[in-house]
């Protein structure tokens, strides 16, 4: 992808103020998938994007995770950690926080789509990379123990 391509897909969000939904993945290990995004801008988050129009939170995180990964999860399989606000006028940022589990078997489907992920990993809740963004920190934080 281009580099003015990623420019004007991170200047959409912050001049609409889309709001997002994102998802931790946790496997059988209890280890959490961490993402980079094409666009992002270096940190590692949880898969997830931009909600549609007319479209719920849950199912928006639901549908950016299979585009995202190939990962199909059932609506009842995803659980609610909270929502995330920030008010900067620069970059609003507005998330809904989901979580779920997946098993091996699950995993199996697993597809990075490389348009819009860079980079994944698999972490362990005690041993997270430095450079999170503030709402994956959230969201790991809100997690049943």
């Amino acid at each position: 992808m281009s580099p003015a391509v990623i420019a004007l897909l991170g200047l959409q969000t912050r001049v609409t103020g889309q709001k997002r939904a994102r998802i931790v993945v946790l496997n059988s290990n209890r280890e959490v998938m961490l993402v980079k995004g094409v666009v992002s801008r270096g940190g590692w988050s949880l898969p997830g994007g931009g909600i549609e129009k007319n479209e719920l939170p849950r199912a928006a995180a639901i549908r950016e995770l299979r585009e995202e990964t190939g990962l199909e999860v059932e609506e009842g399989a995803v659980y609610e950690l909270g929502y995330f606000e920030r008010n900067r006028p620069d970059r609003p940022y507005d998330v809904y926080l989901y979580w779920t589990m997946m098993n091996e078997q699950q995993l199996k489907a697993l597809r990075l789509n490389s348009i819009e992920i860079a980079q994944m990993q698999w972490a362990k809740l005690d041993a997270l990379p430095a450079n999170l963004s503030a709402a994956t920190k959230i969201a790991l934080d809100k997690l049943p123990k």
